[in-house]
């Protein structure tokens, strides 16, 4: 997380106090997580994966993708697919509960 704050365009070189940091530090997490779409999200924000949201998106995608494919096939090699929505993640969740 480091790297990407430190990359972000908006990140001030230098900030003038603690409550400075802190607030911009807010403000890049509210906006990473409801406005930024993640690769390893299917391009969708983790806002709208733990909302739940993320399902009625992807079929909307799908059928933006299929009406523009059906219009224009000449331009794919292939039938457009949205991008697969991300299964359960976690920590050690190959390890079993047992004791």
């Amino acid at each position: 997380m480091f790297k990407t704050i430190k990359y972000d365009l908006s990140c001030p070189t230098l900030f003038e106090s603690i409550d400075h940091a802190r607030d911009w530090t807010a403000q890049f997490l509210h906006r990473y997580a409801t406005e930024h779409r993640h690769s390893g999200l299917g391009r969708h924000t983790p806002a709208a994966i733990h909302a739940g949201t993320a399902t009625l998106v992807r079929q909307r995608r799908q059928q933006a993708l299929d009406r523009y494919w059906s219009k224009h096939p000449e331009r794919f090699r292939s039938k457009p697919t949205a991008p697969a929505l991300p299964g359960p993640t976690g920590i050690n969740t190959n390890v079993s509960q047992t004791g």
